[in-house]
Protein backbone atom coordinates (compact mmCIF):
# COMPACT_ATOMS: atom_id res chain seq x y z
CA UNK A 1 0.00 0.00 0.00
CA UNK A 2 3.01 2.58 0.82
CA UNK A 3 3.94 2.50 -3.23
CA UNK A 4 0.80 3.54 -4.00
CA UNK A 5 0.80 6.10 -1.51
CA UNK A 6 3.98 7.50 -2.81
CA UNK A 7 2.70 7.19 -6.40
CA UNK A 8 -0.54 8.92 -5.83
CA UNK A 9 0.89 11.93 -3.87
CA UNK A 10 3.30 12.77 -7.20
CA UNK A 11 1.76 11.69 -9.52
CA UNK A 12 -2.38 10.88 -9.32
CA UNK A 13 -4.48 14.89 -8.95
CA UNK A 14 -7.89 13.96 -8.56
CA UNK A 15 -9.85 16.98 -8.56
CA UNK A 16 -13.81 17.57 -7.13
CA UNK A 17 -15.70 19.93 -10.05
CA UNK A 18 -17.96 21.05 -6.96
CA UNK A 19 -15.18 22.78 -5.04
CA UNK A 20 -14.82 25.95 -7.13
CA UNK A 21 -18.70 26.28 -7.64
CA UNK A 22 -19.68 26.14 -4.18
CA UNK A 23 -16.64 28.12 -3.05
CA UNK A 24 -17.98 30.91 -5.36
CA UNK A 25 -21.26 30.73 -3.96
CA UNK A 26 -19.94 30.58 -0.23
CA UNK A 27 -17.67 34.14 -1.22
CA UNK A 28 -20.49 35.78 -3.26
CA UNK A 29 -22.50 34.98 0.34
CA UNK A 30 -20.64 36.58 2.37
CA UNK A 31 -19.83 39.51 0.19
CA UNK A 32 -23.23 39.71 0.13
CA UNK A 33 -23.36 40.51 3.93
CA UNK A 34 -25.62 37.28 4.08
CA UNK A 35 -23.78 35.06 6.56
CA UNK A 36 -23.62 36.34 10.39
CA UNK A 37 -19.74 36.37 10.65
CA UNK A 38 -17.54 36.81 7.55
CA UNK A 39 -14.39 35.58 9.61
CA UNK A 40 -12.12 33.39 8.31
CA UNK A 41 -13.00 30.35 10.68
CA UNK A 42 -16.72 31.00 9.98
CA UNK A 43 -16.30 31.20 6.30
CA UNK A 44 -14.51 27.92 6.22
CA UNK A 45 -17.02 26.18 8.27
CA UNK A 46 -19.68 27.82 5.44
CA UNK A 47 -17.68 25.98 3.01
CA UNK A 48 -16.82 22.70 4.73
CA UNK A 49 -20.50 22.32 5.73
CA UNK A 50 -21.91 23.33 1.97
CA UNK A 51 -19.37 20.56 0.29
CA UNK A 52 -20.30 17.55 3.12
CA UNK A 53 -23.91 17.85 1.77
CA UNK A 54 -22.64 18.42 -2.06
CA UNK A 55 -21.99 15.08 -4.13
CA UNK A 56 -18.88 14.90 -4.81
CA UNK A 57 -17.80 14.51 -8.60
CA UNK A 58 -14.34 13.90 -9.36
CA UNK A 59 -12.29 13.77 -12.32
CA UNK A 60 -8.69 12.75 -12.79
CA UNK A 61 -7.27 14.99 -15.80
CA UNK A 62 -7.76 18.70 -14.89
CA UNK A 63 -7.53 19.69 -18.50
CA UNK A 64 -11.21 18.26 -18.98
CA UNK A 65 -12.12 19.64 -15.70
CA UNK A 66 -13.94 22.51 -17.91
CA UNK A 67 -15.53 19.92 -19.82
CA UNK A 68 -17.31 17.63 -17.22
CA UNK A 69 -18.02 21.14 -15.07
CA UNK A 70 -20.09 22.28 -18.49
CA UNK A 71 -21.63 19.26 -18.38
CA UNK A 72 -22.55 18.48 -14.60
CA UNK A 73 -26.37 19.33 -14.91
CA UNK A 74 -26.81 17.13 -11.59
CA UNK A 75 -26.24 19.71 -9.01
CA UNK A 76 -27.98 22.98 -10.02
CA UNK A 77 -27.11 26.50 -8.30
CA UNK A 78 -30.50 26.20 -6.88
CA UNK A 79 -29.73 22.93 -4.71
CA UNK A 80 -25.97 24.76 -4.31
CA UNK A 81 -27.80 27.73 -2.29
CA UNK A 82 -30.08 25.32 -0.65
CA UNK A 83 -27.28 23.58 1.22
CA UNK A 84 -25.69 27.04 1.75
CA UNK A 85 -28.15 28.26 3.22
CA UNK A 86 -28.92 25.61 5.73
CA UNK A 87 -24.72 25.63 6.52
CA UNK A 88 -24.36 29.66 7.09
CA UNK A 89 -27.82 29.30 9.70
CA UNK A 90 -26.12 26.30 11.36
CA UNK A 91 -22.89 28.68 11.55
CA UNK A 92 -24.60 31.70 12.86
CA UNK A 93 -26.56 29.09 15.60
CA UNK A 94 -23.18 27.92 16.91
CA UNK A 95 -20.32 29.71 15.90
CA UNK A 96 -16.86 29.02 16.46
CA UNK A 97 -15.20 32.40 16.76
CA UNK A 98 -15.26 35.23 19.24
CA UNK A 99 -16.51 38.04 17.17
CA UNK A 100 -20.51 39.37 17.70
CA UNK A 101 -20.76 40.12 13.61
CA UNK A 102 -17.60 40.52 11.61
CA UNK A 103 -17.88 43.14 9.09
Amino acid sequence: MMEMSAYADESIKLKNIHVDRVLRAVEAYIRGGRAHCSCQECSLDILAMTLNRVPPRYVVNETLMDFYEARDTQLSDEAISGHLEVAAQRVALRPRCQNDRAA
